[in-house]
C-alpha cells in the first residue's frame, strides 16, 4: 500500500470500511490532499484486484446531463431517461467479471443530476463502495446529501498535516540536510496543506523572491476571481491589516460575513473585540503580492485613518496603526512612532522599532524620542551608540521619572556591558542631585549602591537599601528595587540575617511588576536558589529553580544559579543541561551581562569533565564578549583558566589561577564568588596561603553554613586535620554537597598511613571529581584510567566479555585489570564493588 506522509490513519480507516462493504465521504478544504489520498486508494485497491470505476466531476461536466459518467451511459442508446440508466448499470456490472467493484468520485459537488441518478442507482441499490471527495465549507448539493445518507456513507474529515509529516515531505523534495528553521518557516506558511506545502517548496527551489509560484497563484486566484468586486475589496482590507479590528469602519458586515461562508476569512474573538484574518496564510499572501504600490497605498491609508479616529486601547494596535501609514506613505507623529518602536521591539522587530524611533527623533528629538531610540539600541546590542543616545536623553531629561528611567539605563549600561561602574556611579549621583522628590532620589541612591557595589563597596547596597526599607508607607516600586538589591547584595556578601524574610518580601511584589522588569524577577529567583546554596539546603535550591522554570518566564540567572547548586550536589549532567538552559535564556536576552560568567562556569563543569574543546570554546567566547572587561567576568573566567590548568595537570598553576579570582572578589567584595574559587585551590592543595584568604572572604559571613563549612575545609587542609575531614565530610554529606564531600575524602587519602583506605578514598573521590578535581597528592593514590573505567562498569554489572566489547579490549586484560582493581582496595572481588564505591 502506498504510504501518503501523515494520512496513515485515515487510509487505514477508509481501507477498513471498504473491505466491510462500507463507502467513505472524504471531506477537506482546498489543497488538503483528498484526490492524492483518494488516487492513492484507488491505485492500491486496483493493484489488489478490485474493479476500480474513477469518475472525475468539475464545474463544466455539471452543466451537462451525465456530464461526469458520460463514460458509463450511452445517450444515443434511447431517448428513454429510464432506459439509459438500467443500460448503464447493466453494462457497469457486466464489465466487473468477477470482480469486487469500488468507486472512486472526485469532486462530488459538481455532480449532475443524471449523473447523481446513476450513482444511486450502483451505489445504494446496488451496493457498490464509493470513495468520493468533496470540499469542505461549500453547499451540498440535494443530491449528493442524498447519496451520502442514503448509502450510510463514512464521512472522514482531512485536516492540515502535523509538523512530522510537513517534515517527512520537505526532507522528501529538498533533502534531509534541510535546518529546522526552513521546515518551521514552510509548516507555518503552508499551515499543514499539502497542496500550498509543495508549491511553497518549488517556488523555494526556484528561488522564487515571494515565495509563490505560479501555479499557486492561479490556484488561490480561481477561488479570488468569482468574488464580487466589493466583497473582493473587503478581503483586500482583511489581508493588509491580518487581522482586521471589524469595529473598523471600513468594515462591511455583510461582505465579510460572505467571505467567512466562502472560506476565505475566520474571524475569532481577543481583547473584547472581533477580528478578521485570512483563513489561511497563502491566501493572504496571493491578495497582498497582486497590489500595485498605489493600491497597497490607498488600502492601508483608509485603515490608518479608521484607527486614528478613534481611541488606541489595545495591545499592538499602534504599531499595525504606524505600519499602515508608513505603507501609505504617511509620516506618524513622533509620540506615535515612539509608542509603536516599543511595541515593535515587543514583537522581536529591531529593524522596524529603530525605523520608527529614528523618525521621532528626526521629527522631535525631545526626551521620549531619544529614550526610545537608545533603548531600540540597547536591545539590538549596539551599546556604544546606546550610550550615546541614552546620554542625550539624559541631557534633555527634567522630570524626576525621565531621570531615575533614562540614568539607570545609562548607569547599567555602563557597570554591566562597558566595564565602567564609575562612570555608572557618577551619572546616578548627578541624576539624584537634580531630583526634587525624595522618593525618586532614594531609588536612585539604591542603583547608585548597586553599581559602587562593583568597586568593592556591597557594604554601600545594603545601606541604601534598608534605608528605603525603613521608610513609612514606601512606594511598592521604590520597595522592589531595595528588595532585590539588599538580597543580591546579602548573597554576594554571605551576609544571610534576616534574608529569607527579604526574600519572602520580594517574591511578594513579583506579580505586580511590569514586563520590563521580568529580568529583575529572574535575579531575584536566582538569588533565592544561591542562598538556599549557601544555607545548605542544596535539594531546596533546585526545587524552587524547578518551580520557576516552569512558569515559562526568561530565567537566565535562576537556571545559572540551580546548575552551580547541581555541580556542588554531585550531579555534573544535570549542571550541563541547566547550563546550556541558562545559555539559551542570555543569548536571548541579558538585562545584566551574565552572559560572560555563565559561559565561565560552564568552562568549569567541562574541564572537570574533561570535555577540553567545550570548555575552550566557552572560555573563548567569554572573553569576545568582553567577560573580562567586567569584575563578574574576571571572576568566573579566572576560575575557569583555573581549572584548564587542573584540567592539563599544572596544579600548581590552578592553584595561584583561583587564587587570583578569589583575591578578585575579597577586592570587591563578592565574597560568595571569591569562596567558591578559594575552596577549589584549597582542595588542590593551596594550603595556609588560601586558607587565610578565604578567611578574609568570610569577612561579613553570617547565617551561612555551608559557605562556613568551606572556610573549615581549607583550614582542615591547610592544618592536616584528617579527623576534621571525616566531620566535614559527613556534614557536607548531610548538605547534598556530594563534590565537597568528595573534596574531603581525597584530603584524607592525602593525609593517612593505610593504603588500603587511602586507595578506597582517593578512588571515590576520583569517580565524583575526575582527575582534575584532585590534589597532586591524592591523584597519584588509588584506581585510575582504563582500570577505573572497567572497575565502573563491573559495579554496573556488566561481564567482563560486556567490558571487552565495550573499551575493545581482551577478556583476559579486562580480568587482569579487575585483579589489580581488588588488591588496590583490599576487597576479594565483584560483590564487593559496590559497597567500597557506591556510597558516600
Amino acid at each position: 500500500m502506498e504510504q501518503v506522509a501523515g494520512r496513515q490513519r485515515e487510509q487505514a480507516r477508509i481501507a477498513e470500511a471498504l473491505d466491510t462493504g462500507r463507502s467513505v465521504l472524504l471531506a477537506g478544504s482546498m489543497g488538503v490532499g483528498k484526490s492524492h489520498l483518494m488516487a492513492a486508494l484507488a491505485a492500491d485497491h486496483r493493484a489488489a484486484g478490485w474493479a476500480v470505476t474513477t469518475i472525475v466531476a468539475n464545474p463544466a461536466s455539471a452543466t451537462m446531463p451525465f456530464g461526469a459518467v458520460a463514460t458509463l451511459v450511452d445517450t444515443d442508446a434511447s431517448e428513454d431517461r429510464h432506459a439509459m440508466l438500467r443500460g448503464a448499470v447493466a453494462g457497469f456490472h457486466a464489465s466487473l467479471a468477477g470482480r469486487r467493484p469500488l468507486i472512486a468520485l472526485d469532486d462530488a459537488q459538481y455532480l449532475d443530476a443524471g449523473s447523481l441518478a446513476l450513482l444511486h442507482e450502483l451505489c445504494v441499490a446496488g451496493d457498490v463502495p464509493f470513495v468520493a471527495t468533496m470540499r469542505s465549507g461549500e453547499d451540498i448539493p440535494d443530491g449528493v446529501l442524498a447519496l451520502w445518507k442514503d448509502s450510510a456513507a463514512q464521512r472522514i474529515e482531512l485536516g492540515p498535516l502535523d509538523a512530522d509529516a510537513v517534515h517527512v515531505i520537505v526532507d522528501r523534495e529538498l533533502g534531509a540536510d534541510v535546518g529546522a528553521a526552513v521546515v518551521d518557516e514552510l509548516h507555518q506558511r503552508s499551515q499543514g496543506n499539502p497542496l500550498f506545502l509543495i508549491e511553497l517548496i518549488r517556488a523555494q527551489q526556484a528561488h522564487v523572491p515571494s515565495g509563490l509560484t505560479p501555479k499557486l497563484i492561479e490556484l488561490v486566484r480561481a477561488r479570488l476571481d468569482r468574488l464580487d468586486p466589493e466583497v473582493a475589496d473587503q478581503l483586500r482590507f482583511v489581508a493588509i491589516a491580518d487581522p482586521l479590528d471589524t469595529d473598523l469602519p471600513v468594515v462591511d458586515v455583510e461582505r465579510l460575513s460572505r467571505l467567512e461562508a466562502e472560506g476565505l476569512v475566520q474571524t475569532y474573538e481577543a481583547d473584547g473585540a472581533v477580528f478578521a484574518r485570512p483563513s489561511h496564510p497563502v491566501y493572504g499572501e496571493v491578495v497582498r503580492s497582486q497590489f500595485s504600490a498605489l493600491t497597497r497605498r490607498f488600502f492601508a491609508r483608509q485603515i490608518g485613518d479608521a484607527l486614528l479616529a478613534r481611541p488606541i486601547t489595545r495591545p499592538g494596535e499602534t504599531l499595525r496603526l504606524t505600519t499602515w501609514m508608513l505603507d501609505a506613505g504617511d509620516r506618524p507623529a513622533a509620540p506615535l512612532a515612539v509608542k509603536a518602536a516599543f511595541e515593535a521591539l515587543g514583537f522581536l522587530e529591531p529593524e522596524l522599532a529603530t525605523r520608527l524611533a529614528t523618525i521621532a527623533v528626526e521629527d522631535d528629538p525631545s526626551y521620549p524620542s531619544l529614550f526610545a531610540l537608545a533603548e531600540v539600541r540597547r536591545i539590538a546590542g549596539d551599546v556604544e551608540n546606546a550610550a550615546v543616545w541614552f546620554g542625550r536623553a539624559f541631557d534633555r531629561a527634567s522630570a524626576d521619572h525621565e531621570l531615575r528611567e533614562v540614568s539607570m539605563a545609562l548607569a547599567q549600561l555602563h557597570g554591566f556591558y562597558l566595564g565602567d561602574p564609575a562612570s555608572a556611579v557618577a551619572v546616578l549621583e548627578q541624576s539624584a542631585n537634580r531630583m526634587s522628590t525624595r522618593a525618586e532620589r532614594l531609588n536612585v541612591e539604591i542603583e547608585r549602591a548597586l553599581f559602587a557595589s562593583m568597586l568593592g563597596r556591597y557594604e554601600d547596597v545594603l545601606l541604601a537599601a534598608r534605608e528605603v526599607l525603613r521608610e513609612p508607607d514606601v512606594e511598592e516600586g521604590l520597595a522592589w528595587n531595595a528588595l532585590t538589591n539588599l538580597t543580591w547584595a546579602q548573597a554576594q556578601l554571605t551576609d544571610l540575617e534576616a534574608i529569607d524574610a527579604n526574600l519572602a518580601a520580594g517574591l511578594e511584589l513579583v506579580a505586580t511588576q511590569p514586563p520590563e522588569r521580568i529580568a529583575e524577577v529572574d535575579l531575584l529567583h536566582a538569588v533565592r536558589v544561591n542562598v538556599r546554596m549557601e544555607q545548605g539546603r542544596l535539594a531546596s535550591a533546585l526545587d524552587h529553580a524547578e518551580e520557576f522554570g516552569r512558569s515559562g518566564a526568561p530565567a537566565g540567572l535562576t537556571a545559572f544559579s540551580a546548575a552551580n547548586v547541581a555541580w556542588i550536589g554531585g550531579d555534573s549532567a544535570l549542571a550541563r543541561t541547566l547550563t546550556e538552559e541558562a545559555l539559551d535564556h542570555l543569548r536571548a536576552f541579558d538585562a545584566f551581562n551574565a552572559l560572560p560568567f555563565t559561559l565561565g562556569f560552564d568552562a568549569c563543569v567541562a574541564y572537570a569533565a574533561g570535555d577540553i574543546d567545550r570548555a575552550d570554546a566557552a572560555v573563548a567566547e567569554a572573553i569576545a564578549r568582553d567577560g573580562l572587561g567586567a569584575t563578574w567576568g574576571q571572576i568566573w573566567i579566572g576560575r575557569a583558566q583555573a581549572w584548564a590548568h587542573a584540567a592539563a595537570g599544572r596544579i600548581e598553576a590552578a592553584i595561584e589561577a583561583a587564587l587570583a579570582a578569589g583575591e578578585i572578589g575579597i577586592e570587591t567584595t563578592h565574597y560568595g564568588w571569591a569562596q567558591l574559587a578559594l575552596h577549589d585551590a584549597a582542595i588542590w592543595g593551596g594550603g595556609a596561603v588560601v586558607a587565610d584568604a578565604l578567611d578574609r572572604a568570610a569577612a561579613r559571613l553570617h547565617e551561612a553554613p555551608l559557605m562556613a563549612a568551606m572556610v573549615e575545609h581549607a583550614r582542615a587542609l591547610a592544618d592536616d586535620d584528617v579527623d576534621r575531614l571525616t566531620e566535614l565530610g559527613d556534614r557536607f554529606g548531610d548538605a547534598l554537597a556530594i563534590r565537597f564531600q568528595a573534596a574531603t575524602w581525597s584530603g584524607r587519602a592525602a593525609r593517612i598511613d593505610d593504603p588500603v583506605e587511602a586507595a578506597l578514598l582517593a578512588t571515590r573521590a576520583r569517580m565524583m571529581l575526575g582527575p582534575a578535581g584532585l590534589p597532586a597528592a591524592a591523584a597519584k593514590i588509588g584506581v585510575a584510567g582504563r582500570r577505573l573505567e572497567v572497575a565502573e562498569l563491573a559495579m554496573a554489572g556488566a561481564s567482563s566479555k560486556e567490558i571487552a566489547d565495550a573499551l575493545f579490549l581482551s577478556t583476559r586484560t579486562v580480568d587482569n585489570h579487575l585483579r589489580a582493581v581488588y588488591r588496590t582496595l583490599g576487597i576479594s572481588g565483584r560483590t564487593d564493588l559496590a559497597d567500597v564505591l557506591g556510597g558516600r
